[in-house]
């Protein structure tokens, strides 16, 4: 049979199908398995996804050159030879991006002379077509050794359960049973190394009934490897993702035969599906290869895209799923990523009076960053507010990390309240006397300059090794303070003490609660590095965690004052002071202007949301090289006090927290006062607000489609398509507001755009400024200056009207040139379809 023949022309297809597109994929796959696991792909779903990226999509395309050569042999031939070439310039662009460096349209075009080159030769030269044939091992090879790649392996082939689940503990009592997502200890603790009741009540009344494991600690610094260890007893030495197939023995497994199991896990499958119930739903087979997909799509884009061209693409960095996702989130959508909140209350609405054994078990992802929480559960803003973080990494501005300090505080004791509506709960349907109750967190996190969030160091090992543990016996009712050394590791084993029965596998850990034993001598830990796992060793003593909570008592304070968490620097005597009673040094030279100004005059007491996020930034007058210390003032009154931060190629700018009790319903008034200190102590010069600049969107001319937005001084602004690069994330709605988030660039001068406007149905709604952090961003196009080209876009109630809105975000250059954003034209909203776009 000729190599020209049908059958040969369609392996040909195959095998370069395999080499431009899944080969690329399955490597990125085999190296990033937690991916899989967040979309909660089960073995069957992966070997069908497996199945359409060598052999579907590449079938659509032999397909369609067989229809081809149905209308006509020579339309046949010109179909295969742009399939050909097509996928050869594919493969040419991905080498140049790793050869070469230069403008992308450069390396673009000279991939597009390849395949031309390619595609022509390959119709006439027989040595092409013979290669091709060559390579064709290749539709099955690398779909093969993905499959058998570690850690793919674990998620693909699962080891074959008992035919039959059998009781293999006779206790009947209920266990509930909480994991806390980035919670250290240090932060739930006092001056005295107890739990600070005053903060965290709930905590505090736990612990009042429990035995508090003070000197526990994690043996993993991610969740995907902690809650194994958690649920197996065991360390986590290899890089196997978490799920019931690589963790078969785990705490589910065993209490199977005789326990109801409701089960909720943010990130983890560690519970077999046939086994466990779980409170928010599971999503259809459907839906899982539907957000798989497309998340690999925009995954392949980053891939064979030079950087300069992949900027319009949402970032495939800054989370693990939903990279192109412009919608709210819903009570439709994934487990662990609606409202906190309303996830809690579907985990307790599945707890109700039962006589039966029944495990409860839930790991929220809280009160793990984004922090957007007051202590109420109020939401006071966007998720981008950890200024100073850059890939993990905290910056060298302290200030910057204090504040996230804050935010990091004052969402935990939200967490301490849902606590206590878990525990209410339990009293409610008779269940908390009698239950095992099991409280901990699966690792923390450090606040330092220059040093990680997470990656443990010798500076913050107290703050991301130690992690509260709280174990409530059934009927206890005295508080035990125990200085054991006791790791996460230890909580399987202490459970089937208090049962009573004994754990079917061999465990590294052992009961917190059994006689004591040789003391460990050490903590450990077991962190993956690429496809390593490194082993490192600690000290257990109290000393390093005694460091870190005088460190936090002196940025926020004991606790005992309420406002303390809002009292922070060196002005910070000015809190709570009215602005009449201090000494005031008349107006200074600048002027700010304020992010969403709209929410303080639009304050909805009752709502779900409160503007206490306060941000600006200092845009004209006499520019200090230092920062400046600002005082905030609402309604009269110092609530905060706080300093500027810049980076590079952005302006001053602040922001600050306001405790929520200051608003008062409809209007409220924000004032900023630079501080400075004189001879009769803090003074205040005010800083003017400027006009308020509204921009509008008009037609260039009559008859003619261009557009142009002028603003309220007069400034007339080209809209190019193509001359700002950038993308809207996220879309999420709120009662009474709407926020958008992305970033924005001047591509030609690789620096953040200079502003970003949104018009809500053509009316100007939002002005503001790119200084959100962005460090996805800054790295993919190797330009420092975008480490700041995020945004945050608030909207009053954009998505409620009927009919619905057009929403419409502009990047703006500071040379007067604009382009509207790319995002998704359509997205859900409940049962309505909301616009994003041009009509």
């Amino acid at each position: 049979m000729s190599e020209h023949g049908g059958f040969y022309k369609g392996l040909h297809v195959l095998a370069l199908f395999g080499f431009a597109v899944a080969q690329p994929l399955f490597d990125l796959l085999s190296q990033n398995a937690d991916f899989l696991v967040a979309h909660k792909l089960r073995p069957f779903d992966l070997l069908v996804l497996v199945c359409m990226v060598s052999l579907l999509f590449p079938g659509l395309l032999v397909l369609v050159e067989v229809l081809g050569g149905v209308l006509h042999r020579r339309v046949g031939e010109s179909v295969h030879a742009l399939v050909v070439g097509a996928l050869v310039g594919a493969i040419a662009l991905q080498t140049s991006n790793k050869l070469f460096a230069g403008p992308g349209i450069v390396l673009l075009l000279g991939s597009v002379a390849v395949s031309v080159v390619v595609g022509w030769a390959f119709c006439r030269v027989p040595l092409f077509q013979s290669f091709l044939t060559f390579l064709s091992p290749a539709i099955v090879l690398f779909p093969v050794l993905f499959l058998l790649r570690p850690p793919v392996s674990g998620l693909i082939f699962e080891k074959p359960g008992p035919d039959e689940i059998r009781p293999g503990v006779s206790s009947d009592i209920p266990i509930v049973f909480l994991v806390f997502d980035e919670l250290p200890t240090s932060t739930l603790m006092s001056e005295h190394l107890q739990i600070n009741a005053f903060r965290y009540p709930n905590f505090a009344a736990l612990a009042r009934d429990s035995h508090w494991f003070r000197k526990t600690s994690t043996v993993a610094e991610r969740s995907t490897r902690a809650l194994p260890a958690i649920l197996t007893g065991r360390y986590t030495k290899d890089i196997a993702p978490a799920t019931a197939a690589n963790y078969p023995e785990n705490l589910f497994t065993w209490l199977a035969g005789t326990y109801e199991l409701n089960s909720f896990e943010s990130v983890t499958n560690l519970c077999p599906a046939e086994l466990c119930r779980e409170p928010i739903g599971r999503e259809s087979f459907s839906e899982r290869m539907r957000m798989t997909l497309s998340d690999l799509a925009f995954v392949y884009l980053h891939v064979i895209l030079p950087a300069d061209l992949a900027q319009t693409l949402p970032s495939v960095t800054a989370t693990m799923r939903d990279f192109g996702a412009a919608k709210p989130r819903t009570k439709e959508t994934l487990p662990g990523e609606a409202d906190y909140g309303w996830v809690f209350s579907q985990f307790l609405s599945w707890i109700q009076p039962d006589d039966g054994p029944v495990l409860h078990f839930m790991h929220t992802l809280f009160p793990h960053m984004p922090w957007t929480y007051l202590p109420s559960g109020k939401q006071y803003g966007p998720p981008d507010t950890a200024h100073g973080l850059s890939k993990e990494t905290w910056g060298s501005d302290q200030w910057e990390t204090v504040q996230a300090f804050q935010r990091h505080l004052l969402q935990t004791r939200y967490a301490d309240r849902l606590l206590g509506t878990l525990l209410g709960r339990l009293r409610e349907v008779d269940l908390y006397d009698r239950s095992l109750i099991i409280v901990t967190a699966d690792h923390g996190l450090g606040f330092w300059p220059h040093e990680s969030r997470r990656l443990v160091v010798e500076k913050n090992q107290a703050d991301i090794l130690a992690v509260p543990l709280f174990v409530k016996l059934p009927h206890q009712r005295e508080e035990v303070v125990s200085d054991r050394n006791v790791e996460i590791i230890d909580i399987l084993p202490t459970i089937a003490d208090v049962l009573n029965a004994e754990l079917p596998w061999a465990v590294d850990g052992r009961s917190a609660l059994g006689p004591p034993q040789s003391e460990r001598s050490q903590k450990q830990m077991f962190r993956k590095v690429g496809r390593d796992v490194e082993h490192l060793v600690f000290k257990p003593g109290l000393e390093e965690l005694a460091n870190t909570v005088r460190r936090k008592i002196s940025l926020f304070g004991s606790g005992e004052d309420p406002r303390s968490i809002y009292r922070m620097g060196r002005f910070r005597s000015l809190t709570g002071r009215k602005i009449e009673q201090l000494a005031h040094a008349g107006a200074s030279d600048l002027e700010l202007e304020l992010n969403a100004e709209w929410s303080f005059q639009e304050v909805d007491l009752d709502g779900p949301f409160i503007p206490a996020h306060i941000a600006g930034q200092i845009v004209a007058g006499q520019r200090s090289p230092d920062r400046l210390h600002l005082a905030v003032a609402v309604n009269g009154r110092i609530e905060a006090v706080t300093q500027t931060y810049r980076g590079p190629e952005s302006p001053w700018s602040f922001t600050a927290i306001v405790p929520e009790t200051v608003f008062k319903a409809g209007s409220n008034r924000v004032e900023s006062f630079v501080v400075s200190e004189s001879e009769n102590g803090p003074s205040l010069a005010v800083i003017r607000k400027n006009d308020a600049l509204r921009y509008s969107l008009t037609q260039a001319a009559s008859g003619t489609p261009a557009e142009l937005i002028i603003s309220s001084k007069g400034r007339t602004i080209r809209i190019v398509p193509g001359a700002m690069g950038g993308w809207v994330d996220v879309v999420r709605q709120r009662t009474g507001y709407t926020w958008l988030s992305g970033w924005a660039s001047d591509g030609a001068h690789r620096k953040p755009a200079d502003e970003v406007v949104g018009f809500v149905d053509g009316e100007a709604n939002h002005e503001g400024h790119t200084v959100v952090s962005r460090a996805d961003v800054a790295k993919k196009f190797d330009a420092p200056a975008l480490e700041r080209a995020g945004f945050s876009v608030f909207l009053p109630s954009a998505f409620g009207r009927d009919p619905p809105s057009v929403v419409r975000i502009f990047a703006i250059s500071s040379t007067g040139v604009a382009s509207e954003l790319r995002y998704l034209q359509e997205y859900e909203d409940g049962s309505n379809k909301r616009r994003i776009g041009r009509r």
